[in-house]
């Protein structure tokens, strides 16, 4: 299963805000609905360093 598609599964169980981290080059378009539509808080293309994920996090939560 690929990870929009696990997101909008747990959006369907809960409120859950998911943070996709990926490697591979999701399609523009692709990741906009799922901000839009409020699957994913946030799309975050690796590698990525651990201070900007505690960032990313941080920024999520608040």
């Amino acid at each position: 299963m690929f990870g929009e598609s696990v997101a909008k599964k747990i959006k369907e169980y809960n409120g859950t805000k998911i943070i996709l981290i990926s490697a591979y080059d999701l399609d523009g378009e692709l990741v906009k609905d799922l901000e839009e539509n409020k699957y994913i808080a946030k799309y975050i293309e690796k590698p990525i360093s651990i201070n900007s994920l505690i960032e990313s996090v941080a920024d999520t939560i608040s």
